[in-house]
């Protein structure tokens, strides 16, 4: 799965991250199995980080996102780049 990820205040592109290793679900200590949906995951992720700035970053660079995404979230993502021809 691709995401453009954009600015909410301007629209502009900033840049594509696409999922690099997902699990289907974790266990709780009570075993209980919880899906986490890589979509929202990622979703949710950006939301907090570039709206919400629960950080010291900038918001709107993309590999400080990244860096950040996979330190606090199960779902791994990795910057693309594409060339357009």
């Amino acid at each position: 799965m691709y995401y453009q990820l954009t600015d909410s205040d301007t629209g502009e592109d900033l840049g594509i991250v696409r999922v690099s290793n997902h699990v289907d679900g974790v266990t709780n200590m009570d075993d209980e199995i919880n899906i986490i949906d890589p979509d929202q995951e990622v979703r949710d992720s950006w939301e907090e980080f570039h709206i919400l700035q629960e950080h010291e970053l900038d918001n709107c660079d993309v590999e400080e996102f990244v860096d950040w995404h996979n330190e606090n979230r199960v779902t791994q993502i990795e910057r693309i780049y594409l060339e357009t021809l």
